[in-house]
């Protein structure tokens, strides 16, 4: 198979941005999933974060985000079809307004993951993200 890369999106881009929220430290899954629930209560989705992320433990998505994973980005053939089922019948394809992914020590893999997908969907605002490092900085070391 040709090698292509950063192809995806070519005939439709995400236009939107990505609203992101980094935690530190969060309590059980179950009570992370229930407080976020209650605070994003009567929040528009379009204004509600699109992912929560906490290291080592869980990693939500709500917000257009979540919506565009279930339904397909607004306009797209998938979305469309989507529609043709009726009002009723796309509503319930979404989950509830924010789903909480128990993920531990996966939950940055998963987030990076999923934040990649989004940016080759973006198009010319791919960058490499290592371009952003000062070149002569160390970061770290090779142990010996």
């Amino acid at each position: 198979m040709p090698r292509r890369f950063c192809e995806a999106g070519r005939n439709q881009r995400t236009t939107d941005s990505l609203f992101v929220i980094w935690a530190f430290d969060c309590p059980a899954p179950a009570t992370i999933k229930a407080n976020l629930l209650g605070a994003i209560e009567g929040v528009p989705r379009v204004e509600q974060p699109d992912l929560i992320v906490v290291p080592d433990k869980i990693v939500a998505q709500s917000g257009v985000y979540l919506e565009t994973v279930r339904l397909g980005q607004p306009g797209s053939q998938y979305r469309q079809a989507l529609e043709l089922l009726g009002q009723n019948a796309f509503e319930q394809l979404l989950p509830e307004a924010i789903e909480v992914m128990d993920l531990g020590s996966n939950s940055l893999l998963a987030w990076f993951t999923w934040f990649d997908s989004w940016l080759r969907q973006a198009g010319d605002r791919l960058v490499d993200p290592i371009s952003y490092l000062p070149p002569d900085a160390v970061f770290g070391r090779k142990v010996p």
